[in-house]
């Protein structure tokens, strides 16, 4: 049920193809030559104990300053894209939202414009492209530590793993706090039409347990971090003065490699909070919004005409304006009423059936629907 969620947002980024490879291959490969950048230093510290020419390590210095400038402008093509990416997915789900909610009151659509439709876009983002990209990320740099020291590499993949799938739990819980400081957030603003400080004050203060909570929360997922980017490079340290170990090129490029780990696990465990909590908040509004992306996906079968979408709460039209007008361009309303129905060129049903007209109030009167 989750998981066929999930695919009606995906299937927003899909629609963005060439945005999606091109922000990801150029993350891959920023990434790639930052990553490089301990080898390199690996390769000069060995060459300069042994006495190497300084021509030689002129030559090292080159590769290494040459693979940042290819990582710095890989890396903002990279988020370059990713905002064109961000920006196109927003308006399109905005647009959606406005040609097809349900809910049209002040009340009902606060929260979705203000606040709900940005936490869908960044969740798209998240669990598709970002996802990904960190995903990619952390097996790179876990590749290059095993290729370095198979078994400090293989230690340090499996804490990541355990760690990230430790975080789920406690992400969760986040997620589900942030929904109710949001549903009490909004009847802190009701508050306000009946002047009732008491109540008022009381809704405070339970947001306030919400956030020590919150904060108790996010400690854990701190102290994780702090395991494996603080204590375990202290653990390597006594590993190699134990096995009497001379190598300090492996040395320092194994810190260097714990650094560049540190960005995307980071990114990694933020990507999982954040798209749980926007996820979450999303359940304020999620009928109506899936509900929109659905219709808009299957009229995109029709590129002109009038579509009268069935809903119970309209028993008349109240865009009749729209229904008079010509059908150069897509058109759509709600009603239930016969007579604003047979003004339409297609209708959609309630179960999201797209037929003509004249076959809907056919099998309207036959009984059928």
């Amino acid at each position: 049920m989750i998981f066929h969620r999930f695919k009606i947002y995906w299937s927003l980024v899909l629609k963005h193809p060439l945005y999606f490879i091109n922000a990801y291959i150029a993350a891959i490969l920023t990434n790639y030559l930052l990553t490089l950048q301990p080898g390199f230093l690996k390769v000069f510290i060995n060459e300069a104990t042994k006495g190497s020419l300084k021509e030689h390590l002129l030559v090292i210095t080159y590769f290494m300053i040459g693979a940042l400038l290819l990582a710095f402008i890989f890396d903002t093509i990279q988020v370059s894209t990713s905002m064109l990416f961000k920006i196109n997915i927003e308006k399109k789900l905005r647009l959606i939202h406005y040609r097809y909610a349900k809910n049209r009151s002040l009340k009902d659509i606060s929260f979705p414009i203000q606040r709900g439709i940005f936490g869908l876009t960044e969740f798209c983002l998240l669990t598709s492209l970002d996802f990904l990209i960190s995903i990619t990320n952390i097996a790179i740099v876990l590749f290059f530590i095993f290729s370095s020291n198979p078994t400090i590499g293989a230690i340090v993949g499996f804490l990541v793993v355990t760690l990230l799938l430790a975080t789920f739990p406690t992400i969760k819980k986040l997620g589900k706090i942030s929904k109710e400081k949001e549903k009490i957030k909004t009847k802190c603003i009701a508050e306000y039409e009946s002047s009732n400080i008491s109540s008022y004050e009381k809704y405070l203060n339970d947001i306030q347990r919400k956030e020590s909570k919150r904060f108790k929360h996010d400690t854990v997922l701190v102290f994780s971090s702090f395991l494996i980017f603080k204590l375990t490079p202290s653990f390597i340290l006594f590993a190699y003065i134990f096995q009497k170990n001379n190598n300090y090129g492996e040395l320092a490029s194994l810190f260097l490699y714990f650094g560049l780990l540190y960005g995307p696990y980071k990114k990694m465990t933020s990507i999982i909070k954040q798209s749980t909590l926007f996820f979450t908040q999303a359940e304020i509004f999620k009928d109506d919004i899936e509900q929109a992306i659905k219709i808009d996906k299957i009229l995109k079968k029709l590129p002109t005409g009038v579509v009268c979408i069935i809903d119970e709460c309209f028993p008349s039209s109240n865009h009749n304006e729209q229904v008079s007008n010509s059908t150069k361009e897509l058109k759509t309303f709600r009603s239930n009423n016969f007579e604003d129905i047979s003004k339409s060129d297609f209708v959609l049903t309630q179960d999201l059936r797209l037929m003509t007209t004249p076959k809907y109030l056919l099998e309207k009167k036959s009984g059928s629907i």
